[in-house]
C-alpha cells in the first residue's frame, strides 16, 4: 500500500525554497570562450565540482573544489568552503575571486597562480583578463588595480555627496552596476553622481545601542534629485575624462553600451518627468556628443527597456526594443539611427534579445507569447519571419555560444520542474542536457489551475487558484489572497509551481485556498494594460482584486467570511489599500514593507506612475493610505524592516500614527537591522508571525455562525 504524501512544513518551505526543494537544474551554466564547450557546477559542499563538457561528443573533465583549495593553500591562504565564481580567461584558464583575492587556475597543469589582493571595502569588483586589471569602487571613488600592489585612483573625490562607480538612480531603469569595461579592455566607463541636492535621511539600527545611525540620501517625489555624469578612464595614459553630456542636471541615465569596436558609447537619457527618452551616441576617445539616434516621447511615461544590441555582421546595425507602438517590439536601426525595419509586430511583449546565429541572419529572443508563458523564438533579421522553438514553457535563462553555433536555454512549466536544452542556432534540437527531478516528491501538492476572468471593459485577467487535494464541495475553507499588483511584475506564470513561493504550498496544506491575480497595471501585457494605473494607484488594482473575490464567492468550498490578504512592497501597499478602501471584505490584512504615501517614496518610481506632486496633487492624495484611515474595520498587521532603505521605516509609522489618532486598532512589527526584505534565518520567524496572525483572526466566529 502506497504511503500517503507528507505535508510540506513551513520550515521546509522557507529554508528549502532556494536549497534542497528548488528544482536542481544545471547551475552556473557558462559557455567556454571559444564556444566549443560549456561548463556547470555539480555536487555540494566539498564535493562540488566544475564539469567542463564537449557539446559534440559529450566528453568531459572536472575541476573539484578540493583541487582549487590545494592551489589556494599552497599560496598560504585558507581553503574555500564554497566553489567560487569564475571567469574564463581562455579555454585553458579560469580566474576566480575569493575574499578579495584573485587567482588563476591553469587547467592542463593544475597549477594555481595568485594575482592580487584588493581592499575589503571594494564593491562591484570586475576583472579585466586582457590587461590583468581589476576595477572597483571604494567609498566615493573608482580604482583600477594591477597586480598586488599597483593601485590607480581613477577619481579623487573627498568623502561627501559625489559618488563614482556606483549604480545610478537607486537601481531603477535597469541600472545594476556603475562600471563598464570596453570590449577590448582598454577603456573603463563609469557612472558618477552628484547627490548634494538630495535630502539626507538618518536610519537608526535600534537594538544595537548605537544611537547615531546611518545617513543616506533619499530622493523623494517632487524634490531635487541626483545629477549624473559619465566618466572615462584610459588604461594606457591613465587619464580620466568625462563624456560631454552637458551641464549637470537632473536626468536619468541607463543601459550604457559600448559599440563592438569600442569607438563609441551609447547611453539612454531620460528626462526628469520621464516623458522623453533619447538614445545618445558619444565618441569614446574624446567624450564628444555626436547626437541622439532615437527619440521617443509619451504623454504618460517612457520606460527604457534596453540599450542597443549590435548585430554581429559588421554593418553597425543594431536592434532596439521599444513600446512606442503599444507592446515591447523589436526594431532594426542603422548605425546612424535610421529605422530599417520593424522585425516583430505582434501584440506580445518581447522579454530579451538572447543572441544571434553564426551568419547573423537570425536573432534569438524570448517573448511572453502567450502572456502566461515566456517562450524562445528564432527571428529572421531580414523579413521578420518567426519560428517558435519552445512551447508551453517559461524560459528562465538562455545563452548563445560565443561562436554563435549553439544555444542553451533552461525552462520549466507547471508539470516539469526544469529542463536544460541544447539547440543549434539554425533552430534544430541537439539534445536535452539535463532534466530536474521533482523536488517535492513525497510531499502534498496543491491542486492548482489558471483561471481567466473578465473586467467590465472586456479585459482578460489571469488568476491562479490553489486548493488542498482533499477539498470537497461541502468544505468551507478559509482563503489567503496573495497580492503584488505593481507595474512590471507578474505573479501568475506558466512555470514550475505556477510561479508561487513554496510557503503558499504550506498554507494550502493547512486547509486554505490560496488565490493570486495579476490586476490591470501589471507587466508583460503591453503598454496600455500597464498604463491604466497612471495617476490611479490604489483604485484599478482594487477593482480587479475584488473581481477575483467575487469569483471566489461562487466556489462552494470557499468560506467568503474568512478571507485574508497579504503582500509585500507594492503588494503591502495593495493589501493595506484593500483593507482601507474595501472595508469588510477581508477579515485580516498583513502588509509587509508597504508604501503608505507615494509623496515620500523614491522620485524615480513615484513620478513615473503618478506624475509630479506639484502638478498632480490629486493623484498623490487619492493614492495616500492616510486618506482612508477612518475606514479600517478589521485586523491589520504592518511589518517592516528596521533598516529599510527602499521603503523608509517612516512609511508604516505614519499610517500607524494616523490609525491610532482615529481610534482604529492596528498591529505593527519591526525587524531591527533588516532591509526591505526579511531573509536569512529570521524569515522563518516572519512567516510564522504572518500565519499565526492570520489564523488568530480567521478562526474567530463568523457573523453567519453567530447569527448576526
Amino acid at each position: 500500500m502506497a504511503q500517503p504524501n507528507e505535508a510540506l512544513t513551513l520550515r521546509e518551505a522557507v529554508y528549502g525554497e532556494y536549497g534542497q526543494l528548488r528544482p536542481h537544474n544545471l547551475v552556473r551554466f557558462t559557455w567556454l570562450p571559444n564556444g566549443k564547450g560549456y561548463c556547470f557546477l555539480e555536487g555540494q559542499g566539498d564535493a562540488t565540482r566544475l564539469v567542463i563538457r564537449d557539446p559534440d561528443n559529450l566528453g568531459s573533465r572536472e575541476i573539484t573544489l578540493s583541487e582549487l583549495n590545494r592551489g589556494v593553500q599552497s599560496q598560504g591562504f585558507l581553503s574555500m568552503r564554497f566553489f567560487p565564481a569564475i571567469s574564463w580567461m581562455n579555454e585553458n584558464q579560469i580566474a576566480f575571486d575569493y575574499f578579495q583575492k584573485i587567482f588563476v587556475y591553469d587547467i592542463p597543469t593544475g597549477q594555481t597562480e595568485f594575482l592580487m589582493r584588493y581592499v575589503e571595502d571594494a564593491h562591484n569588483a570586475e576583472f579585466n583578463h586582457r590587461h590583468i586589471a581589476l576595477s572597483y569602487f571604494s567609498g566615493p571613488n573608482v580604482f583600477v588595480q594591477y597586480g598586488d600592489t599597483l593601485v590607480n585612483w581613477v577619481t579623487r573625490h573627498p568623502a561627501g555627496p559625489v559618488k563614482a562607480g556606483q549604480a545610478l538612480h537607486r537601481f531603477e531603469f535597469g541600472n545594476v552596476k556603475g562600471t563598464f569595461w570596453s570590449n577590448h579592455g582598454d577603456l573603463l566607463a563609469f557612472y558618477q553622481s552628484d547627490n548634494s541636492n538630495i535630502a539626507e535621511i538618518v536610519l537608526r539600527d535600534y537594538g544595537t545601542g548605537e544611537s547615531e545611525g546611518r545617513t543616506i540620501r533619499y530622493p523623494m517625489a517632487g524634490r531635487k534629485g541626483e545629477m549624473p555624469s559619465i566618466g572615462m578612464y584610459h588604461l594606457s595614459s591613465q587619464e580620466t575624462y568625462y563624456l560631454e553630456t552637458g551641464d549637470l542636471r537632473e536626468v536619468y541615465y541607463s543601459h550604457l553600451t559600448w559599440s563592438p569596436n569600442d569607438h563609441h558609447i551609447y547611453l539612454n537619457e531620460l528626462s526628469r518627468d520621464q516623458k522623453k527618452l533619447e538614445l545618445v551616441k558619444y565618441e569614446a576617445a574624446s567624450g564628444k556628443r555626436i547626437g541622439a539616434l532615437i527619440t521617443e516621447t509619451d504623454d504618460m511615461y517612457v520606460d527604457p527597456h534596453n540599450g542597443p544590441v549590435f548585430i554581429p555582421d559588421g554593418s553597425g546595425d543594431f536592434l532596439w526594443i521599444s513600446s512606442i507602438d503599444g507592446y515591447k517590439q523589436l526594431f532594426r536601426y542603422s548605425a546612424e539611427g535610421k529605422l530599417i525595419k520593424k522585425l516583430f509586430d505582434e501584440a506580445y511583449d518581447i522579454h530579451e534579445v538572447v543572441g544571434f546565429d553564426e551568419k547573423a541572419g537570425h536573432v534569438w529572443v524570448t517573448i511572453h507569447k502567450p502572456v502566461l508563458q515566456r517562450n524562445i523564438f528564432r527571428l529572421n533579421l531580414r523579413n521578420g519571419k518567426i519560428h517558435s522553438v519552445s512551447e508551453n514553457a517559461w524560459v528562465n535563462r538562455a545563452e548563445v555560444s560565443p561562436d554563435r553555433t549553439r544555444i542553451w536555454f533552461q525552462w520549466s512549466n507547471p508539470q516539469i520542474p526544469g529542463k536544460d536544452e541544447l539547440y543549434s542556432t539554425d533552430g534544430k534540437r541537439i539534445r536535452t542536457l539535463h532534466e530536474a527531478s521533482h523536488p517535492l516528491s513525497g510531499k502534498e501538492m496543491p491542486v492548482a489551475e489558471i483561471i481567466t476572468l473578465q473586467t467590465e471593459d472586456g479585459t482578460e485577467l489571469y488568476g491562479c487558484l490553489m486548493k488542498p487535494a482533499h477539498a470537497t464541495e461541502n468544505a468551507k475553507l478559509p482563503v489567503l489572497v496573495y497580492v503584488h499588483g505593481a507595474p512590471q511584475t507578474q505573479l501568475v506564470q506558466h512555470a514550475w509551481n505556477y510561479g508561487a513561493p513554496l510557503w503558499l504550498n504550506h498554507v494550502v496544506s493547512r486547509g486554505y485556498v490560496v488565490w493570486m491575480l495579476d490586476n490591470r497595471g501589471t507587466g508583460n501585457r503591453g503598454k496600455d494594460f500597464e498604463q491604466v494605473l497612471y495617476g490611479k494607484f490604489g483604485s484599478v488594482e482594487i477593482d480587479d482584486q475584488l473581481l477575483g473575490v467575487h469569483y471566489l464567492s461562487t466556489l462552494p468550498y470557499v468560506d467568503i467570511q474568512r478571507m485574508a490578504v497579504h503582500g509585500w512592497s507594492y503588494g503591502g501597499y495593495l493589501a493595506s489599500a484593500l483593507m482601507l478602501r474595501a472595508p469588510g471584505v477581508f477579515r485580516v490584512g498583513i502588509a509587509g514593507g508597504a508604501v503608505t504615501g507615494w509623496k515620500d517614496y523614491e522620485s524615480m518610481y513615484a513620478e513615473r506612475y503618478l506624475g509630479s506632486p506639484s502638478q498632480d496633487p490629486d493623484a498623490y492624495k487619492m493614492s495616500d493610505l492616510l486618506t482612508y484611515a477612518t475606514n479600517l474595520q478589521d485586523a491589520l498587521l504592518l511589518i517592516h524592516g528596521g533598516s529599510d532603505e527602499v521603503v523608509l521605516p517612516d512609511q508604516p509609522a505614519r499610517l500607524v500614527r494616523s490609525l491610532v489618532s482615529h481610534g482604529k486598532p492596528v498591529d505593527y512589527f519591526v525587524y531591527p537591522g533588516h532591509p526591505h526584505n526579511i531573509h536569512g534565518k529570521d524569515r522563518l520567524h516572519l512567516m510564522e508571525k504572518l500565519l499565526d496572525y492570520m489564523e488568530l483572526h480567521l478562526d474567530k466566529t463568523t457573523d453567519s455562525e453567530s447569527g448576526k
